[in-house]
């Protein structure tokens, strides 16, 4: 009687997990789909675009939303370097906004458990220690959870200052590849039209593709091994 009535808890919360995943993947594609939308009417408008196109980012960081997509879609509207410097500043107001609720909202309860976690003390330690440099280096991480960690950085002791700097410094490198894809979906679109590139132009957009990632990938590498240098200096 116990065996079955389990079995039937078991596949009971095996339509409840798969129910969940379906309306997950159901709003991601809709969270998808308008976001396109919203890209190809920033795409039509003025400075007022602009804007909309900044707060969406700072939103969607500080609400942990999905942005790809918007970073994406800043190299293919604005450009490399007006897309990556859109990106990045609105990504730190974001995760700055994260960051002071998590240090001015959290509950002291949460506070007092943390301190008194030995584990997290170390670690803190370190954050304290390291300040800019590491919270950099985060960001520098491929898929380090960069829009959790903004809260987590928030309980933490490292200085406003230190991490708004680590911040921005940080997103620099793999922003500027997410736009550069970007900027790249603009020329192959133009493949048959008066703006064209030509084929000597594709091949230094390549070189720069190849050299853009190489050279994410070293300081990416170099970063990665400093963030777990500090940490296991405890």
């Amino acid at each position: 009687m116990q065996q079955t009535a389990l079995k039937w808890v078991i596949v009971g919360l095996l339509i409840v997990f798969t129910s969940g995943l379906v309306l997950l993947a159901i709003g991601v594609i809709e969270f998808q789909s308008s976001m396109l939308k919203i890209l190809a009417w920033v795409q039509n408008s003025t400075w007022v675009g602009l804007v909309v196109m900044s707060l969406l980012l700072v939103v969607s960081v500080t609400l942990m939303l999905p942005s790809v997509m918007l970073t994406v879609g800043a190299g293919f509207l604005f450009g490399v370097w007006a897309g990556s410097l859109l990106v990045v500043t609105s990504e730190t107001i974001g995760a700055t906004l994260a960051f002071a609720i998590a240090r001015f909202g959290a509950p002291q309860k949460l506070r007092n458990y943390l301190i008194n976690l030995k584990y997290y003390t170390a670690i803190d330690g370190v954050v304290a220690r390291r300040g800019w440099r590491l919270v950099a280096a985060t960001r520098m991480i491929p898929f380090f959870p960069f829009k959790l960690s903004n809260y987590v950085f928030g309980v933490s002791s490292v200085s406003g200052p230190h991490y708004v700097v680590g911040t921005f410094l940080g997103l620099w490198p793999i922003t500027i590849f997410n736009v550069y894809l970007g900027s790249m979906a603009v020329d192959i679109l133009s493949i048959g039209t008066a703006n064209a590139l030509t084929r000597q132009s594709w091949y230094w957009s390549i070189l720069m593709l190849i050299v853009l990632l190489l050279s994410i990938a070293v300081l990416v590498k170099k970063q990665k091994e400093a963030y777990l240098k500090w940490t296991d200096d405890k």
